[in-house]
């Protein structure tokens, strides 16, 4: 599979001129290679603005491509699925170089969107890159990664505390129990995002964060899984139930030497008792 995937990356690249094609950030090559055909396989192209202006009409005269069933334009890339006889179905999204430099010049922030881009720029797997450029863009987003996860974690404890303290004021002291829930959730997810970052990684994208294998990954990911399956799926937990499940997540995961230098941190988890 690996090696028609690859034809497929240079017969696109001969038609279109894309100077470089990397392999999504899921999965490494050898993870394709057995993947099932009902996933995707997640292909990015990188170009300058004006072939990306010609894209969408270079795409409708790509033969041999396999049957296109879609065309979208997103807000920072075009995206064309491909569905192929010879290999799983591909997901090719094309963007351009400035969008990449947009996000690198950018200062660290917990926007999802950021967050999936620089994940993705510490992952692809580079297939075609005749002008470097893309290896270029790439040794960027790694030599800044100590220095942006630095400036994460302490932005991520920050929202944490801050929907930690909406659930304990709002949720159970006022008796606000959908705002309280709401913010519950929302607190659990920057939980999860400060465990990431004290591993040393970035997030992946969202729709992956609590995935087995992401998981497997992190000091506490095991636990995550089974606070998260509690707090999702016991029928009948109270918003209080909630609140002692994120406190015993929350003191596991800040007891990490890494957690030690948090500004605001504090023993006493003030935002439990507003």
């Amino acid at each position: 599979m690996r090696e028609a995937l690859t034809r497929w990356c240079l017969d696109l690249q001969a038609h279109t001129g894309l100077s470089s094609i990397v392999l999504g950030g899921r999965r490494a090559w050898q993870e394709t290679a057995v993947e099932s055909k009902a996933s995707d396989v997640d292909l990015y192209a990188f170009c300058g603005d004006g072939l990306y202006a010609r894209m969408p009409r270079l795409a409708d005269t790509l033969r041999g491509a396999g049957v296109r069933r879609v065309v979208r334009e997103r807000s920072a890339f075009l995206e064309l699925h491909y569905v192929l006889t010879d290999l799983p179905e591909i997901d090719l999204k094309v963007m351009r170089w400035s969008t990449v430099d947009a996000v690198l010049a950018a200062p660290p922030n917990l926007d999802e969107l950021y967050l999936e881009k620089m994940h993705s720029l510490h992952h692809y797997r580079v297939i075609i890159d005749d002008s470097g450029d893309g290896l270029r863009r790439i040794d960027r987003a790694a030599r800044r990664r100590p220095a942006d996860l630095a400036a994460l974690l302490p932005y991520a404890f920050e929202s944490y505390v801050k929907h930690a303290w909406g659930v304990a004021k709002q949720g159970l002291r006022r008796g606000e129990p959908l705002v309280g829930s709401h913010l519950a959730r929302r607190a659990l997810d920057h939980l999860v995002l400060v465990e990431y970052l004290l591993n040393d990684t970035y997030p992946p994208p969202f729709k992956w964060r609590m995935h087995d294998a992401a998981l497997a990954g992190l000091r506490r990911g095991d636990l995550i899984r089974s606070v998260a399956t509690t707090l999702e799926f016991t029928p009948g937990l109270s918003l209080a139930d909630h609140a002692d499940g994120l406190r015993a997540l929350e003191a596991e995961i800040l007891a990490d030497p890494g957690a030690a230098g948090i500004p605001g941190r504090s023993p006493d988890a003030w935002w439990w008792a507003p």
